[in-house]
């Protein structure tokens, strides 16, 4: 969590935004004005999407000039912990939709498959699926059948079956 000392994160917060049950993608951050200070907001929230943002003092401002600052290394380790944690939300997301029908817009080919592209979801859920370059800027039809690291795998089905 980003603050004026750098990020902020204990096991609570990070356990609470662990163990919140999937529900439509939300997003979570804070900025200096208005830092997550407990866990209670991640309670409330259960984002399956943090943003993170490194604290980096800016000579002249009040933030760099306060005492105690989080040393780059501890602000780095939380950072890391935090983007580990924000691929786990997502992937417990995308594993909530899987079997759901989906309205995908396609939006680029897949690098090095050929016939495959991805897309977003209206749930903004990246999508993976059978398509091609007439696909890119449509939206197709599919259901969900395997959630990975960074996308949903899906199947097109209807009108835009392959």
């Amino acid at each position: 969590i980003h603050t004026a000392k750098g990020i902020r994160a204990d096991a609570g917060i990070l356990e609470a935004v662990e163990n919140a049950p999937p529900r439509l993608p939300r997003r979570a951050g804070s900025s200096q004005s208005r830092p997550a200070k407990d866990r209670s907001y991640f309670e409330f929230a259960r984002p399956e999407v943090l943003a993170l943002v490194p604290f980096s003092a800016r000579r002249g401002t009040p933030a760099a000039q306060l005492p105690d600052q989080v040393p780059p290394e501890v602000r780095k380790d939380r950072g890391r912990r935090l983007a580990e944690l924000e691929r786990l939300l997502a992937m417990r997301y995308y594993q909530s939709v899987v079997s759901q029908e989906l309205e995908v817009l396609v939006e680029q080919p897949v690098p090095g498959c050929d016939g495959r592209v991805r897309g977003t979801d209206r749930r903004y859920v990246p999508v993976e699926l059978a398509g091609g370059a007439g696909d890119i800027g449509r939206f197709v039809w599919a259901s969900g059948v395997g959630a990975h690291r960074h996308f949903l795998a899906a199947e097109r089905f209807g009108a835009d079956g392959l």
